[in-house]
């Protein structure tokens, strides 16, 4: 099952597109293609003639959207808090935040991120991004018009630092530089997290000049350092959206520490389309490639995508897929309520196999019962009568069972003799016991033993005879008629 991912740079004079497609086996740049704005005309009507363009050109359908939006939109505070309760953090940030913005708070959409710097007296150290919602609406409004849903929003550069971070650099404080026109967005990362965000503008003379954008970054790091009393010590400094060539050697010379120029790359087995347009600048593609991979990858951060900008319905996002799913399912319900029927059938064929028998054996061993209702049950019944009548004497006198009585002889013969009883036998003059021993000491003995059994009345040895190296015998027992047998 295949999903598509679009990742859009908006950046102050173009928006640059690129579709990924990802299975389980590969993921495939499909689709990418630069925008730039009409010279004339006000910034949301060269917004949307390049949105035109972007839907207009790439085949957009069931597919995940991250936007990336110009970071001089945004104002950046670190700022510390008495908690880190994620919920109590977003009541209190407003109030926190109000005396530091330019417009009513209310007016303003507000997220943030945790520092991994422990603040004073375990207070909490959060990053703070906010944005206008009225021009963030009007923006969103113009992407939905071109029929491009964005599932996420966040600041210029904000996806290719996630990107960075995410390619283990967990040992390493580095410096991100998105330079945009006339405004430079400045990013720091102390082992691998995002701590510091500013965005700046740069006048025009001053764009090209390596010691005079070195300087604005020093004064930047300078006021973090204040804050959080933290001295940072940059390992290298990343550069993108600068059209000379060599600025990074030159702004490497003016620092003393390694620049250079970001190039995101897809993850290692992926493949991208042929005939890549020569004039896609890779500044632009930089961005959009980052939020691709963030989307494919579920990078969370910094949504703005929220509150009265969230998005009306994301089944859709899905929707091809989850019709997939639900098929599936169905069939695999069906199956299962197919298996499950077919063993209710075959079990009950054979109960009613089973049924048939009994009732064929009940006829046949008690053909005087006409109606059946129960046939166990009236089975059970005649075979119980049955052995009643068996073990009922003539006279009403209950028998003892030979069971019962092999019991009693069993409790009054040591186990060590040797005896082999070979018979027995009940009738209205006793109960005659015929077997074999070693000698004929031992049917005297056994003949004694018995005599002192409970409920025995006379014990005779009738009989006793030689049998080759065995002595048979016969015992006559007298039963007392009270004794229950």
């Amino acid at each position: 099952m295949s999903r598509k991912v679009l990742g859009i740079d908006i950046r102050s004079a173009s928006a640059t597109a690129v579709l990924i497609e990802t299975s389980l086996k590969k993921s495939a740049v499909i689709g990418f293609i630069h925008a730039p704005f009409p010279e004339v005309g006000e910034y949301h009507e060269r917004l949307a003639s390049a949105f035109e363009t972007i839907s207009r050109e790439m085949d957009l359908k069931e597919y995940t959207c991250a936007v990336s939006v110009p970071s001089n939109r945004f104002f950046y505070r670190n700022a510390t808090v008495p908690f880190s309760e994620t919920k109590k953090i977003q009541q209190m940030l407003p109030y926190e935040l109000e005396s530091t913005i330019p417009l009513p708070v209310d007016e303003f959409l507000i997220e943030f991120k945790k520092l991994p710097i422990p603040g004073p007296d375990g207070d909490t150290r959060i990053i703070a991004a906010g944005i206008e919602v009225a021009w963030l609406k009007s923006v969103l409004t113009t992407i939905e018009t071109s029929g491009i849903t964005p599932n996420t929003l966040s600041p210029g550069g904000y996806f290719i630092v996630s990107w960075i971070c995410g390619k283990d650099r967990s040992h390493e404080n580095l410096l991100f530089v998105d330079f945009d026109g006339a405004d430079c967005a400045l990013y720091l990362m102390l082992s691998g997290k995002i701590v510091f965000i500013r965005s700046f503008p740069i006048p025009a003379e001053e764009a090209n000049s390596d010691v005079k954008l070195w300087g604005y970054i020093q004064r930047s790091l300078a006021g973090f350092e204040s804050l959080t009393e933290v001295k940072v010590s940059p390992d290298a400094v990343i550069i993108n959206g600068f059209d000379d060539d060599s600025f990074a050697d030159h702004l490497e010379e003016v620092c003393s520490i390694p620049v250079k120029v970001l190039d995101v790359t897809l993850p290692e087995g992926s493949v991208t389309i042929e005939n890549s347009p020569p004039f896609l600048p890779r500044s632009c593609f930089n961005g959009a490639l980052a939020c691709a991979l963030s989307a494919l990858e579920g990078v969370k951060g910094m949504n703005f995508r929220k509150g009265p900008l969230a998005a009306r319905n994301r089944v859709v996002e899905y929707r091809e897929a989850l019709i997939k799913t639900s098929v599936i399912a169905g069939v695999v319900l069906l199956l299962w309520l197919s298996g499950v029927l077919t063993n209710i059938h075959m079990t009950r064929k054979k109960v009613d196999q089973f049924q048939s028998r009994i009732i064929e054996a009940l006829h046949t061993t008690f053909p005087d019962i006409k109606r059946i209702v129960d046939p166990v049950k009236q089975m059970n019944a005649e075979i119980a009568a049955l052995k009643k009548a068996a073990f009922a004497s003539d006279d009403t006198v209950t028998q003892l069972h030979a069971v019962d009585m092999l019991n009693e002889i069993s409790k009054r013969i040591p186990a060590e003799t040797d005896v082999h009883f070979t018979k027995l036998s009940s009738s209205e003059d006793g109960i005659l016991i015929t077997g074999t021993t070693d000698s004929f000491s031992s049917a005297d003995d056994i003949k004694t033993r018995l005599e002192k059994a409970e409920g025995f009345i006379s014990v005779k040895l009738t009989s006793t005879e030689k049998d080759g190296d065995r002595v048979r015998f016969k015992l006559k027992i007298q039963v007392s008629p009270e004794q229950p047998s």
